[in-house]
């Protein structure tokens, strides 16, 4: 939520608890506990003192940390949101297992447009095309297709895996790394839509990734 401090998620059967911590201490700073069924899936902090998180109840919940909890709700997809992301512009993506993707403005509970990706299938992964106004999505489907934020047009696909895709994300050269279960990586040049790097027969799949330098991405099995 800032440079000093970072939140956490957990859930249990009938609630969820977000806490709030230094990285500078082992002990959390402030703890929240909300009443409810379901788990929430990706959380990710809008400012200071406010976090937005998918939920598997198909509802998005934006809390502020620092006014005992108090949250709005964004609710209109029909499943579960498996992912959940800050894009440029004020402006936010959700995912869902209803395979639909949703555009959003911060602080407005209505969606500025929403569109089908993958029928019946579930998106798990979203990632903003810097400068280009453009969106990566992936899912339980084993292409990439590319949309236009303004619009929700499709623009093309990325084909090459042989299984679903796991993970996307977004690498400092502007290229676009991806996961799949084939048990392969794959390095799109976007400029091209062209796999040109290759990784096959990887131990298991990464269902996290982030790069952290030029030549080095850390996975999380």
């Amino acid at each position: 939520t800032s440079p000093q401090n970072f939140a956490t998620c957990g859930n249990k059967k009938d609630e969820f608890s977000i806490k709030l911590w230094k990285y500078s201490s082992t002990k959390a700073t402030l703890s929240m506990t909300f009443n409810t069924q379901g788990q929430l899936y990706s959380m990710i902090p809008l400012s200071r003192d406010n976090v937005i998180g998918g939920y598997y109840s198909a509802t998005v919940y934006s809390i502020e940390l620092k006014k005992g909890g108090k949250f709005v709700e964004y609710d209109e997809h029909d499943k579960g949101i498996f992912t959940f992301v800050k894009l440029s512009n004020n402006r936010m993506a959700s995912g869902s297992a209803d395979g639909s993707l949703k555009i959003w403005k911060e602080g407005n509970t209505k969606s500025v447009f929403s569109f089908l990706v993958f029928k019946k299938k579930m998106i798990t992964s979203i990632v903003e095309i810097p400068n280009k106004e453009m969106i990566a999505v992936a899912g339980n489907y084993n292409t990439i297709p590319i949309y236009s934020i303004q619009s929700g047009k499709l623009i093309y696909t990325l084909q090459g895996h042989e299984n679903y895709i796991a993970e996307i994300i977004m690498m400092n050269d502007g290229r676009l790394l991806s996961s799949s279960f084939d048990k392969c990586l794959r390095v799109w040049d976007l400029e091209q839509g062209q796999c040109v790097f290759l990784l096959k027969n990887v131990f298991s799949v990464p269902r996290f990734m982030v790069q952290i330098s030029d030549d080095t991405v850390y996975a999380v099995y």
